[in-house]
């Protein structure tokens, strides 16, 4: 036992498992390695951005002005930060733009970085080659899918969003093998990055959060260690950013539309959420249920601004917001049981729609195929099963690592449900995001969990 785990072990501290690394390449396989890899990105670069860049990569989207003008309004303004949108993606505009091609190409590189970053993640902490080859082969396909890669040349957030959940993803697993204060704060800065960049990043994160917050402080008081310590301080930030957004959400009545379609196509057109919704203060009217089964923008937004719908829309300011965030505790097993009758709708869609530039044309569909960990609903029940699976083990054998999986695999549960229930429309594209951070992290906490399974097996027959 080294002389730190030894003072960890006489505190009763819990230690860090450091087992030794694979024996590293040599230096002229590095070298090859990374030429490879230079030459992969450089090719992926251009294969996404060559074909459109002559378009300049025009907005074409409605919300691409909502973002372009929140960026225009500028960094001291109250628009910015308690507009119509969150302020992360505003910011990257503002940085670099206001130029659509100056901010394709910004957020395609990050998504590179990003994605690299990873890659190089797994070849450091998982210490059996083969794991570590099948790791990356699996997050390369995943990497590259047509359904995920295109939204780099949107003007929208989903590109932001999947590099900063891919960074954070690397950059948490890096903190947790060596926890320093450089490492925590990289992590957490890139954790509040990518809440602020969609309401739902930062509400389905608050969610987990909040609870594991007060977790750790009670296990901090009972039996204090360095690493609790760090945690509590970046999980304390985490929940004061999700209480800005909050808070900014509720200013500007920015989810105002979103709870609007969920009224329209999904509670008033079933009897029991009508009647649940009703008992809390539903002012249902004839004008109401004529709202049945439209969207907040139909009949010229009657929902937004019909007269007859005023009390309506009181309550929704006051006991509305309420009562919708009780269903999604309360009736949780009715938003289930619609989640399961149309998740084969949502892991079969790629998205084509929103491919202005048709990058589909230009890489693979599902080059996974039957085993792209979101690419069918029994795909995401098998992978789900074997992150698990995984997290079990490692609580048997390596309990820090359990944590960490934990750490990671909970809260895109939280982001897939809480993303489906919180808006009827263009849930689609509302997935996109949470189903990327599923199969990225099922793929690292299944390697993880076998790649130390197979260490301390070797370790114990050695």
């Amino acid at each position: 036992m080294r002389p730190d785990q030894l003072a960890s072990y006489a505190r009763n501290e819990p230690t860090v498992d450091h087992v030794e690394r694979a024996d590293p390449p040599n230096s002229d396989s590095i070298g090859i390695g990374r030429y490879v890899v230079c030459i992969g990105a450089a090719g992926v670069l251009l294969r996404l951005l060559g074909p459109a860049w002559t378009t300049g990569f025009p907005a074409a989207f409605p919300d691409s002005s909502s973002y372009l003008a929140a960026a225009a309004s500028g960094l001291t303004s109250w628009e910015f930060w308690f507009g119509r949108r969150p302020p992360t993606y505003p910011f990257l505009i503002w940085l670099v733009g206001p130029s659509p091609r100056a901010v394709i190409v910004s957020q395609t590189l990050l998504a590179v970085f990003a994605w690299g970053w990873l890659m190089s993640t797994i070849t450091v902490m998982i210490r059996s080659r083969t794991v570590a080859i099948i790791a990356l082969v699996l997050t390369v396909a995943i990497a590259i899918e047509t359904r995920w890669i295109f939204w780099n040349t949107a003007l929208l957030t989903e590109s932001l969003s999947a590099t900063l959940a891919v960074g954070s993803v690397a950059a948490w697993w890096r903190w947790w093998d060596d926890p320093t204060r450089f490492r925590i704060g990289a992590a957490t800065l890139l954790t509040i990055a990518w809440m602020l960049v969609r309401d739902a990043n930062a509400v389905s994160l608050l969610a987990v959060a909040a609870p594991a917050f007060v977790a750790i402080i009670v296990m901090e008081r009972r039996d204090t260690n360095q690493r609790r310590r760090l945690l509590s301080i970046a999980l304390a930030a985490v929940v004061v950013v999700g209480a800005y957004s909050v808070t900014a959400q509720i200013a500007s009545d920015r989810g105002e539309t979103s709870f609007h379609n969920n009224v329209g196509l999904r509670w008033l057109p079933d009897p029991e959420m009508s009647a649940w919704m009703e008992a809390r203060g539903m002012p249902l009217s004839s004008a109401l249920s004529a709202r049945s089964g439209s969207d907040a923008w139909a009949d010229g937004e009657a929902m937004l601004s019909s007269p007859d719908l005023d009390g309506f829309r009181d309550w929704v300011s006051r006991k509305g917001r309420i009562a919708a965030a009780a269903s999604f505790v309360v009736k949780a097993p009715w938003y289930l049981d619609r989640w399961q009758r149309e998740l084969p709708a949502y892991t079969s869609n790629d998205l084509v729609a929103y491919d202005t530039f048709h990058v589909a044309d230009d890489f693979p569909e599902r080059p996974l195929g039957p085993i792209d960990p979101a690419g069918s609903p029994t795909s995401m029940y098998l992978w789900g099963l074997v992150a698990v699976s995984g997290i079990a083990v490692l609580w048997v054998r390596r309990r820090t690592s359990a944590w960490f999986s934990l750490f990671l695999f909970v809260p895109v549960i939280a982001d897939l449900y809480l993303s489906y229930v919180a808006d009827a429309v263009e849930v689609g594209r509302h997935l996109a995001g949470p189903m990327l951070r599923f199969s990225v992290v099922v793929v690292v906490v299944g390697a993880t969990a076998i790649d130390t399974a197979i260490v301390k097996r070797r370790a114990t027959d050695g």
